[in-house]
């Protein structure tokens, strides 16, 4: 654990920062106020039916594929890490994703999704771009679902893995 003390003004404040796997939790009080922030991290690999959530493993029952160019992950196990809720509608073949002030649907084959009431573009470099269905599971693009929760995507192009950092407060968003 690394701790930092810093004065200031007439106040004092104290930042924590506490590593929990691969995830961290930084803590910042003050005499005025106490916060916490969180980061959750999840970690991919494309064809592997495992990911790693702050360090824990997590199965995935339809690993992450690449199709059209971009990576698609079952949508319930990704959007869970980060604190969402799915639901799917079998005869709309619509998945909703709900999480605080967000509220985002999809569906299978549509290159369109609506985010808070709006139609916005999954990928409008490809309209080929749209979810599928895998195994009798909702796959996503990856980088249009973290990025719309919220969260920053990197890719390691030779290991193919894929790195997913939630930034938020302990009240999750």
């Amino acid at each position: 654990m690394r701790r930092a003390l810093t004065i200031a003004s007439s106040f004092l404040c104290l930042t924590a920062f506490l590593w929990c796997g691969d995830g961290a939790v930084f803590l910042r009080a003050s005499a005025n106020s106490a916060r916490a922030s969180i980061v959750t991290t999840i970690v991919l690999t494309v064809d592997s039916p495992v990911m790693l959530v702050d360090g824990v493993r997590t199965a995935l029952e339809v690993p992450p594929v690449i199709r059209n160019g971009r990576t698609l992950v079952p949508v319930r196990r990704v959007a869970e890490a980060l604190a969402a809720t799915v639901t799917y509608v079998p005869s709309l073949r619509q998945v909703s994703i709900v999480r605080a002030d967000l509220s985002l649907s999809l569906a299978i084959g549509v290159p369109t999704a609506v985010m808070n009431g709006r139609s916005v573009s999954i990928d409008p470099a490809d309209t080929r771009v749209v979810p599928m269905l895998s195994a009798g599971r909702t796959m996503v693009p990856l980088r249009f679902l973290a990025e719309s929760l919220g969260s920053t995507v990197s890719y390691e192009p030779r290991s193919r893995t894929i790195t997913i950092v939630w930034r938020h407060t302990d009240g999750g968003s």
